[in-house]
């Protein structure tokens, strides 16, 4: 799949032990083979990293996050993640060398990463369903280590 970027799979394990699975989203789940693929990438930054501080009331599932009750720590990892992986953005909002020298229009930049994200985002599943790869499961798996800034994604089936 040259021209479409993703990760590497360094290694893939599968064990005897069966789990339960709907690879079809169907609602006829299936028994099969446990399996884990560690894959190499810059960084495990994803939409979940942020998606775990949302409470309750912004859930679709009606359930809160495991890190709702913490929401102070959502600012400090949006900043983490601008100051490294996004630097021209927080240098725009005029942050400064270092972490404690935090940019005036944290607002503006938050909404400059987003729509950054989104823009790769589109980018990169339009990428991925030019080649015809994109179904239910690698668009769910597609969203690992987006938000790191780099054009080094996991997408696979």
């Amino acid at each position: 799949m040259q021209g479409v970027p993703t990760t590497r799979a360094a290694t893939l394990v599968t064990s005897d032990t069966r789990v339960e699975r709907d690879p079809f989203y169907t609602g006829h789940p299936v028994q099969e083979r446990a399996s884990v693929v560690c894959r190499l990438a810059p960084t495990f930054l994803r939409f979940g990293s942020f998606e775990i501080f949302k409470s309750k009331e912004e859930s679709n599932t009606e359930r809160a996050g495991p890190s709702a009750a913490y929401p102070l720590l959502l600012p400090q990892l949006l900043d983490w993640t601008t100051f490294h992986h996004y630097k021209g953005i927080w240098r725009g909002a005029g942050g400064g060398d270092t972490l404690a020298a935090e940019p005036q229009d944290k607002r503006g930049m938050y909404v400059a990463v987003f729509e950054e994200v989104v823009r790769r985002t589109a980018t990169l599943v339009a990428a991925w369903q030019s080649v015809g790869f994109c179904h239910g499961a690698s668009v769910v798996m597609i969203i690992i280590n987006r938000l790191s800034g780099t054009h080094v994604w996991h997408c696979g089936g």
